[in-house]
């Protein structure tokens, strides 16, 4: 009996590896996706046209329009649908932190930190647009300078669309949009161009269209601290947030956003406590404990 079973257990494991491949958006589109280092990321830009909730994003091809948004929104490169297949669509600020998200449920829009970890992996900003880029001609033109696509991650060149509604440098340049902005009108995003292997920071206005790579929530993505001596379930959370202490000690737990404002603070001495932060906004957040013998340790949390 087990020699019979043993077959169709394995059939179930390479099936269940097989669509962890893949990911689903609410069009339909299905992605690959690519695993570097300790991060999942989509293999292909976004594509899609409804939030997860089913709300309609708008597509706006006027460029005054463009220009005035405030809101969410989308548009083909040239407002020409023939861009679609192979670039995806460029999206405004808006639409990547809209509470009703672009991506499929258990996937992000990167935030700048993320974007910076990738490149870590990929051996440092000076060389990891050439590791993310198609190598070749078929869609890049000149040079391409260093595409190795070493990680996998195909980046294409699908240009961007400017805060004043104009497209510019298809075939020259990959743009990709963060959900992480600086100051009250920017946001931080990535570009890689044909002339050289770097991937660069810079940050523009959000009324700037950028193709959207999705990065999983999974563990793998998100727990930099695997040694941890506590343990916070489920994370990925919605409201009610479980911590596991190692011991019986008094511990302060702080909560902190992206750019280290601290958005909850309490001090809890149960083994296992259990908190409420349906309060906070939807993100990625560090949750910090520290004991009275000094001790401290640390985990990112995702707030759904």
């Amino acid at each position: 009996m087990k020699n019979i079973l043993l077959p169709f257990a394995c059939l179930f494991i390479l099936i269940a590896q097989i669509k962890a491949q893949t990911v689903t958006d609410y069009d339909g589109n299905v992605y690959n996706t690519v695993t570097i280092g300790t991060q999942v990321w989509m293999k292909q830009n976004l594509k899609v046209t409804h939030y997860v909730n089913g709300d309609v994003i708008p597509n706006v091809t006027d460029n005054t329009a463009w220009s005035g948004l405030t809101t969410g929104a989308y548009s083909y490169y040239d407002n020409s649908a023939a861009n679609l297949s192979v670039y995806g669509n460029l999206y405004n600020y808006f639409s990547t932190v809209d509470t009703r998200k672009l991506c499929p449920t258990g996937w992000h829009i990167p935030e700048d930190w993320e974007w910076t970890n990738l490149e870590t992996t990929l051996g440092g900003a000076s060389v990891a647009g050439g590791a993310m880029k198609e190598t070749g001609n078929t869609h890049w033109t000149g040079a391409n300078t260093g595409a190795t696509n070493s990680s996998n991650f195909t980046a294409l060149p699908g240009g961007t669309r400017t805060s004043s509604g104009g497209f510019q440098l298809i075939g020259t340049a990959a743009f990709f949009g963060s959900a992480s902005e600086i100051g009250g009108s920017n946001s931080w995003y990535r570009w890689l161009s044909t002339n050289n292997a770097t991937s660069s920071r810079n940050s523009g206005s959000k009324t700037y269209g950028f193709s959207i790579r999705c990065i999983s929530n999974s563990a793998a993505s998100i727990n930099e601290n695997t040694n941890s001596s506590f343990n916070i379930y489920p994370n990925p959370v919605n409201n009610i947030i479980n911590i596991d202490l190692p011991t019986n000690e008094n511990f302060q737990v702080s909560i902190y956003d992206l750019i280290g404002n601290c958005v909850f603070q309490k001090q809890i001495e149960n083994q296992i406590t259990e908190l409420n932060i349906g309060f906070l906004k939807s993100g990625l957040y560090l949750i910090v404990l520290k004991g009275k013998s000094g001790k401290s340790i640390q985990q990112k949390l995702i707030k759904e």
